[in-house]
């Protein structure tokens, strides 16, 4: 807690001094673009966006211009700031709303909707844009400094933990004194993976390919999945020698010793099918720790035209986007509505019911409805609160102090709506009861009282509540069982597509990089599944939801394993022919396959990949997908 309070005290006085110092010179009426630059870019730094630095830069620059450019017009022309309102809000949303992981929208989002309303001079245009420009750069700057090396840092991290886990695992399998839950620690490992995948997965070039740097953390990340699904399948008595391995692993990882993996390697005489499983999944983690270990950090990206064309072709197919899509127009037709009715009635503070519609509007109806409750429970509160506080204290400093302390406190509630809303709220009260023009309710009335603006606000919230419920009740409708069948259908076919391009894998030698992205994808749309269920307090402990889940990400994993074992080991054109007969035989008779095994003139290669397949065919018969 102490680290944390300092932290967030640091955090908040050096953003202080950056908002300060960029309103000396912007001057005040460009002090909003810092605010919401500083908050990109807090935000942003948890999306790696420094290994194509030319052309993110240029983009954020275009973006923060074109919010700018796009708000003066807006704020001058009625009926021209319809077109333009939907599409700079369906943009923001589309390239920053995520579905499978917490969106990034909300700086530029709010940015654009506190510049349109505001009209300024031609003259005073060039400043804007400029310091438009100059956030731009800085929300890109501390990318190439900060997110260096990320996926090296992340990884080194986080697999010592993991491993940790799986050690953990099979003490309580082994040991009756051990009474946790192996739920709870398949959970938590569970964690820590999809932090790591969804880091490597954004750090992506043309919607396919990862960096060898992210490859080489992959190919560990799969290796360690692996080895705790292998865990689930095996006796007690040869879970042993497996934690003896991963203590040996995890040394390594923390620091590495590439003389001491000898001792990693399982010895030849024994050919029990345990050891020969065993002995296959310890040389992938041995031979992936190594790449990672030595591989040089880089941000190249290894794929040409052709290549592309052959990788990707079974990827292009799936339409991933339906959900986010449809969100995108629903946000960006709702503040093109109530941002009309706002300029079209002159509603001083209307501005609000554009914020509670924002607020409100989730992708899924079960999240709008349940924030439309929070939200206007957090309003009452917060204009009870603002109230007695005003009463209290008169000054314009006091009250300025009052609004500093609620923006400070919202950094250690930011995982809490109900209550991020009640400080935002009373910030937003206040900062409407500061002495200006702008802020007066209409004509000559002049400054009111805090509980007059309260109950505006109040009446602004429930308007854009009421209208929030009904357009995502009857427009693109989607709810949590409709998304998960979505997320499910499209992950099962990309499951099928890829047990059914098995014989293609062992062919061609380029393929992996869609085997690379369905691995990913897979597994974060059964980790979305859990979280939409999760969000609804449904029981998530369900063995058979689960376990799915578990299968689904198995067989994708296998595959993965499958893949890049292939290419590790470099087969022979003799070995390759003889794995794809081995394979038409498996598809027509799975139990043959193990005949395979005890044939002497089969090579290890070969046999550690009948195992795979055998694997691969378990998993995909409980996964539905054969």
């Amino acid at each position: 807690m102490k680290k944390l309070i300092i932290t967030n005290t640091f955090v908040f006085i050096i953003l202080m001094i950056f908002i300060l110092s960029f309103q000396c010179i912007f001057s005040s009426d460009n002090v909003l673009i810092g605010v919401f630059g500083a908050t990109a870019l807090l935000m942003l730094l948890q999306t790696d966006l420094s290994f194509e630095p030319i052309k993110n830069t240029i983009m954020m620059i275009i973006l923060f211009f074109a919010i700018g450019l796009g708000a003066y017009i807006a704020s001058d022309h009625l009926f021209l700031a319809i077109p333009i309102n939907f599409i700079i809000v369906f943009f923001i949303y589309y390239k920053f709303g995520y579905i499978t992981k917490a969106p990034l929208f909300l700086p530029f989002i709010f940015l654009y909707l506190f510049l349109a309303p505001f009209q300024i001079t031609p003259q005073q245009l060039p400043l804007r844009l400029i310091s438009l420009i100059v956030v731009g750069i800085m929300v890109m700057l501390p990318q190439f400094f900060i997110n260096k090396n990320k996926i090296r840092k992340t990884t080194e991290k986080i697999l010592p933990n993991y491993v940790n886990l799986l050690i953990k695992k099979i003490k309580i399998l082994t040991d009756a004194k051990f009474e946790e839950n192996i739920e709870e620690i398949n959970k938590e490992s569970n964690k820590l993976l999809d932090q790591l995948k969804t880091i490597i997965y954004d750090k992506k070039k043309s919607k396919f390919y990862i960096s060898k740097e992210s490859k080489t953390s992959l190919n560990l990340v799969v290796a360690l999945e692996n080895l705790n699904f292998f865990i689930d399948n095996v006796k007690k008595d040869e879970l042993i020698l497996l934690k003896e391995k991963l203590i040996l692993l995890k040394d390594n990882i923390i620091k590495y010793d590439k003389n001491s993996l000898t001792n990693l390697k399982l010895k030849d005489s024994n050919s029990s099918n345990f050891n020969i499983q065993l002995k296959t999944k310890i040389e992938f983690a041995i031979k992936s720790l190594i790449e990672f270990k030595e591989e040089k950090s880089t941000y190249s990206f290894s794929f040409n035209r052709k290549s592309r064309e052959n990788d990707a072709y079974t990827l292009t197919k799936f339409k991933f986007n339906p959900i986010r899509l449809s969100y995108s127009f629903r946000m960006a037709i709702l503040i093109t509505i109530t941002f009309f009715i706002m300029e079209y009635f002159h509603l001083t503070q209307g501005r609000w019911i554009v914020y509670a519609v924002l607020s409100l509007t989730q992708p899924y109806y079960e999240k709008t409805l349940t924030r439309a409750k929070q939200r206007f429970l957090s309003t009452v509160i917060a204009t009870i609160i603002i109230s007695i506080l005003y009463s209290i204290f008169t000054t314009q400093i006091s009250r300025g102090i009052i609004l500093l302390f609620a923006g400070y406190l919202m950094s250690y509630f930011r995982s809490s709506y109900k209550t991020s809303m009640i400080l935002i709220t009373i910030t937003a009260i206040g900062m409407a009861l500061m002495p200006s023009e702008s802020l007066t309710i209409v004509g000559n009335y002049g400054h009111v009282n805090v509980i007059i603006i309260s109950l505006l606000r109040i009446g602004y919230i429930l308007i854009g509540t009421v209208i929030a419920l009904l357009v995502n009740k009857f427009l693109f409708f989607y709810n949590v069982p409709k998304a998960n069948n979505k997320l499910e259908e499209t992950s099962n076919n990309m499951l099928k597509d890829l047990f059914n391009n098995l014989e293609k894998i062992i062919f061609y030698n380029n393929l992996d990089n869609y085997v690379n992205n369905s691995y990913l994808l897979v597994s974060s749309f059964q980790k979305t599944k859990i979280e939409n269920l999760q969000y609804l307090n449904i029981n998530t402990n369900n063995k058979e939801l689960l376990d799915i889940a578990k299968n689904n990400i198995a067989l994708s994993n296998s595959i993965y394993f499958f893949t890049n074992f292939i290419k590790q080991n470099k087969l022979t054109n003799e070995e390759q022919q003889s794995l794809i007969q081995f394979l038409n035989n498996f598809k027509n008779n799975p139990k043959n396959l193990k005949n395979n095994l005890e044939n002497k003139n089969v090579s290890d290669n070969i046999k550690a990949l009948s195992y795979l397949l055998l694997e691969i065919y378990d998993n995909a018969k409980v996964s539905q997908v054969i």
